[in-house]
């Protein structure tokens, strides 16, 4: 008897801990106007002191079908804390820009020592069934609203309502966010009245009707529903009946009142935004406290074509467009743009839209384009080769999108010209992943050096990693990199905060990562002209503080460990003025890289000197062990024999001086002559 009450003890304990992590996603933001920012997780957890906080985890899973795995993972204890109501603490992290995927679908779940959290695997834009992590072989539950690149900057995905637990709350689509707070129309208490009706959802179905939908609770109340021109709503009074037509205090119009599960708003204005609000009734006319969404009508098609639908200055794998919107009564929310090689052109259908394929190695593509942009650059396109574009203006969007199709269509053509560049021609020979003297956000760089006798421009180059960092460079203009020489770019220019580096071209949606990352450089035309991968220590060095440093000749291999060393001294192309910490060569070749094949001492000082802020001992840079060194002054060498000077062939011209003073060493790797 003392064993099965022992054993049911223990069983009753273990489903407490199992059922006990009383913890929700409560906000999500991942999408938006004009570039993501702010892509936000935010979490809610009951009697948050109860627990450790890494013992919870947020893992972000790529829906797309051939990949179904985490991207992402952040224990809550690297969120940041918010405001705590009635018990419920609120935390929230805010990840880098483009941090979060964009859906179609995408997901997220929340665990607990590595179980997922019940009813926490959810996902937008669609459904998938997780191949990795702790929502492994689960399928994801689609929250059931979505953002887009037209969500305002600001908005996020958010639960409300009345209730304890995750299951009282409904999402709701965009709303001005509340990281840390409790989101709009959200308490965390008991409820009072009914229960909320659920999956409230407002749907535009043509220029003139708005069709409503949802579910009764569980004790199949009527349902009242209300309108507002402008979101403010009243709050209906216990114990009063309503039908539709009349006022609710506060300005709202009841539209319906009854048991049904649907309403279709009619008569209404096109491309206009309505407001809705439903609530339970129960027998004795006692109100919930209400659920929202609005919608907007359609629009017709746009009234007008672009005007100017012209090509600009051609190169061997880009071709930019602009054009003028054009704009008339119905304006259109973003035209379709499609490029091929045969000029002959299948127009869009209505309801039906097009997706993005911008890889047009195939020979064709497709780009959507918002209004206002009045231009797009086609990259990733052969060598000399003619290539066709149309573009179509549409309004609406998804299984609504309305094409303006009627002729004349306005097309245009451009070839491609021929590019002389091969692999090898720009290489990556300096990374500063982890500065010391300011942040990783402000002080990353990397530079590249040109091999070859010529100036090569870079602008419309892709950089990117193999995961998700990417950019196309746009200068405005030519990006030249000087013929055997250094460029640098990096996430500011601004010499007081960014470390003191000189910049040349400001990136931005690339992050070098402090231990293992990759870096590639790749042409207009889809040619990879050069790449590295780091590995944070093994292979390679991991330094904080300073640069890594290719320290082969152009020849050798610059993706082998082996060939790069930590940089051992700041040189002289840093600004000194705000810093002095941080160790590098930017734009100049710095001590053991062999980029120059010959440098020249002049005047007098320190060989690791005369490369620094301020001297110009070193006429083409601090030479490495294959730079042949030419001694014409007086250089004393300062370097010991753990971490010798060198050079390859080494000339004194008399009757200039070298000395090497006793427990100071140099390795001349080639020829002395003096």
């Amino acid at each position: 008897m003392l064993q099965k009450l022992l054993f049911s003890f223990i069983f009753i304990f273990f489903s407490l801990w199992v059922m006990g992590q009383n913890a929700w996603i409560n906000e999500i933001h991942y999408d938006n106007y004009l570039g993501d920012v702010d892509e936000t997780v935010e979490v809610v957890i009951e009697n948050a002191g109860s627990y450790t906080l890494s013992d919870f985890q947020i893992d972000l899973y790529n829906g797309s079908a051939t990949v179904l795995t985490v991207y992402n993972t952040k224990t809550l204890d690297a969120f940041t804390t918010g405001n705590t109501v009635n018990n419920f603490t609120i935390y929230y992290f805010v990840y880098p820009t483009n941090g979060i995927q964009n859906g179609a679908p995408d997901g997220l779940c929340l665990s607990y020592q590595g179980t997922v959290i019940t009813g926490q695997f959810l996902s937008y834009e669609g459904t998938f069934t997780a191949a990795d992590g702790p929502a492994s072989g689960m399928t994801s539950t689609d929250i059931g609203v979505s953002e887009s690149s037209s969500t305002p900057v600001g908005f996020s995905l958010q639960l409300s309502g009345a209730g304890t637990v995750y299951s009282s709350f409904t999402w709701l689509p965009p709303a001005l966010a509340t990281s840390g707070a409790l989101n709009t129309g959200q308490t965390f208490g008991a409820a009072t009245g009914p229960d909320n009706p659920t999956n409230f959802y407002a749907t535009a179905f043509s220029t003139t009707q708005i069709n409503l939908v949802w579910i009764q609770n569980g004790n199949s109340d009527d349902v009242m529903v209300a309108w507002s021109p402008d979101g403010t709503f009243g709050t209906p009074v216990d114990g009063t009946s309503y039908s539709p037509g009349d006022t609710i205090p506060g300005g709202d119009t009841v539209l319906y009142k009854g048991s049904a599960m649907f309403y279709n708003h009619t008569g209404l204005s096109e491309d206009s935004t309505y407001y809705y609000k439903a609530w339970s009734v129960d027998g004795s006319n006692n109100y919930s406290s209400g659920v929202t969404d609005d919608a907007t009508t359609l629009k017709d098609e746009p009234s007008n074509h672009v005007m100017s639908f012209l090509t600009g200055t051609q190169y061997p794998g880009s071709i930019p467009l602009t054009w003028n919107d054009n704009n008339g009564a119905v304006e259109a929310d973003r035209f379709l743009i499609l490029i091929n090689e045969t000029g002959i052109f299948t127009p869009p259908t209505d309801g039906t839209a097009e997706n993005d394929d911008t890889n047009v190695s195939d020979g064709s593509g497709k780009k959507n384009v918002d209004n206002g942009d009045e231009q797009y650059l086609w990259t990733g396109l052969k060598q000399s080769t003619v290539y066709y574009f149309i573009i179509y203006p549409y309004t609406n969007y998804g299984t609504d999108v309305n094409y303006k199709i009627g002729l004349p269509v306005p097309v245009n053509s451009a070839t491609t010209t021929t590019s002389s560049v091969t692999a090898g021609d720009i290489i990556i020979v300096e990374v500063m992943k982890d500065p010391s003297d300011t942040t990783d956000a402000l002080g990353e760089w990397f530079e590249i050096y040109n091999t070859t006798g010529s100036v090569i421009d870079i602008n419309r180059w892709l950089i990117k990693d193999v995961d998700f960092d990417s950019l196309t460079i746009s200068n405005g203009g030519p990006l030249n990199v000087p013929a055997n020489g250094f460029l640098v770019l990096g996430r500011n220019s601004d010499l007081a905060a960014n470390g003191g580096v000189p910049v040349d071209f400001v990136y931005s949606n690339l992050y070098l990562g402090n231990t293992a990352d990759e870096l590639l450089l790749v042409t207009d035309f889809l040619l990879l002209v050069d790449s590295i991968g780091w590995d944070g220590g093994p292979n390679w060095p991991n330094p904080t503080g300073a640069s890594m440093v290719f320290t082969g000749i152009i020849t050798d291999d610059n993706n082998l460990g082996v060939n790069w060393s930590t940089a051992v001294a700041r040189e002289k192309s840093y600004d000194n003025t705000n810093f002095t910490g941080d160790h590098g060569s930017p734009k100049t070749n710095g001590i053991y890289q062999s980029l120059n094949g010959s440098t020249t001492w002049t005047g007098t000082g320190n060989w690791s000197e005369g490369n620094a802020p301020g001297f110009s001992n070193w006429a083409n840079g601090a030479p490495g062990p294959k730079t042949d060194v030419t001694i014409d002054g007086d250089c004393t060498v300062d370097l010991d024999a753990l971490t010798p000077a060198s050079c390859a062939d080494l000339l004194i011209i008399n009757p200039k001086t070298l000395t090497v003073p006793p427990t100071k060493a140099i390795t001349v790797n080639g020829t002395f002559t003096k």
